[in-house]
């Protein structure tokens, strides 16, 4: 399906699945997110430094790097 064009693709999940693309849920800015205290693995953070590995655990890093953050637009 890769570079297919598929017109009836969003119909069909509408119709068939009653799935809604009108359905919106608002971005945050970083400023108000707030991230836990990391879990942090000594063994992991030990492997990174004796291997010379640039990490960092700082709040506003693992926002950015955390699965499923979105832009706002």
């Amino acid at each position: 399906m890769c570079g297919k064009t598929m017109p009836d693709c969003r119909a069909w999940f509408e119709k068939y699945l009653g799935l809604s693309t009108d359905y919106r849920t608002p971005s945050q800015s970083r400023s108000e997110l707030v991230a836990p205290d990391p879990i942090d693995n000594q063994a992991f953070i030990d492997y990174l430094r004796s291997n010379n590995i640039s990490f960092s655990n700082a709040p506003q890093y693992r926002i950015v790097r955390s699965h499923g953050h979105t832009g706002s637009y």
